[in-house]
């Protein structure tokens, strides 16, 4: 057992020891505990926690909290640095385009007849019920 015990931002390796419907838990040699929510495990959706942390592996996460009163600490995947685990890459962004920068030219000449062609359809539509 160690005495050191984990700060926010420390990178560490812990041991999952439960799979709940929300995340997981991770034990760490110093007898601390964490949770890593399912939020936290990477950008991508995550249908099955078990595919990124099966009960007994070794997982490095880094500190995003710690709950001073129970030494709980909440943990995160994807807040890594370079996260470098299978299928955990680091969020992509995505450029912003401003609206002056988009050509609206075609739908712009389109929308007219897509609003007849819709017209007529509801008409059609009230036709056969009647």
């Amino acid at each position: 057992m160690s005495d050191k015990l984990y700060n926010t931002g420390d990178i560490c390796e812990g041991t999952v020891i439960e799979i709940r419907p929300y995340g997981a838990i991770l034990a760490f040699d110093n007898e601390q505990e964490g949770l890593l929510h399912i939020s936290e495990i990477s950008t991508k959706f995550v249908r099955n926690i078990t595919d990124f942390a099966p009960v007994g592996s070794r997982i490095k996460v880094i500190i995003v909290d710690v709950d001073h009163k129970s030494n709980f600490l909440r943990l995160s995947i994807k807040r890594l640095p370079q996260a470098s685990s299978k299928g955990h890459e680091p969020e992509k962004r995505r450029k912003l385009i401003s609206a002056s920068e988009i050509d609206f030219g075609p739908l712009e000449e389109r929308l007219p007849k897509w609003i007849k062609e819709a017209k007529a359809m509801a008409t059609t539509k009230k036709e056969k019920k009647l």
